[in-house]
């Protein structure tokens, strides 16, 4: 499973992650990339992820938000 704990507001992806308003305006959360592995999230309290920006990987992967 990825970590994520950071977001940006663009770059280089190689991975998608699918998510509903509801499940972007959560501060933790899982769910299945675009290569079927799973996704976590741990961002600070208030933040609400916005199509298009990137989500940083504890390995250094981007993953896109869509």
């Amino acid at each position: 499973m990825r970590e994520c704990f950071e977001k940006q507001l663009d770059g280089d992806t190689t991975l998608e992650l699918s998510l509903t308003f509801q499940q972007r305006a959560k501060s933790r959360g899982k769910a299945m990339a675009s290569d079927a592995q799973e996704v976590a999230w741990f961002l600070a309290r208030g933040q609400v992820m916005k199509d298009g920006e990137v989500l940083v990987a504890n390995n250094g992967q981007h993953i896109k938000i869509i």
